[in-house]
């Protein structure tokens, strides 16, 4: 990856095959995660989850674009990525910025019967 955000299309097959590889538990948890590690820290921070449920919400809408209710869906992205932080994180809740690491993540998702079929494409 480049200071663009480009990847080669060789890099691109190569993530691609991961998602289309059956067994790759770990791997596909490893990649959700990082997916979601917009700063690249190692961790889940509320501006990582906001960011995340910002593109997920824009990526639902591109196909009936709407500006109304643009701020209202930042503070449910935020209110959201409270929430998560609230009930995944291991850090303390004393802490000013709590976060999720791999091991919070693994320990959600991980148990989740139908996460590997969902990381799967079919190409």
């Amino acid at each position: 990856i480049d200071c663009d955000q480009t990847i080669s299309f060789k890099r691109f097959l190569e993530g691609l095959s991961l998602f289309n590889t059956p067994g790759q538990r770990d791997a596909k948890l490893a990649a959700a995660f990082k997916i979601q590690d917009f700063d690249g820290d190692g961790k889940l921070g509320r501006q990582d989850l906001i960011l995340y449920f910002r593109r997920i919400v824009l990526f639902q809408d591109a196909l009936t674009p709407q500006m109304d209710g643009a701020l209202s869906k930042e503070k449910q992205a935020a209110a959201i990525a409270d929430k998560v932080l609230g009930e995944a994180s291991s850090s303390p809740e004393h802490d000013k910025e709590r976060w999720i690491t791999m091991d919070d993540f693994r320990r959600i998702v991980a148990p989740m019967p139908d996460f590997e079929s969902k990381l799967f494409i079919n190409v």
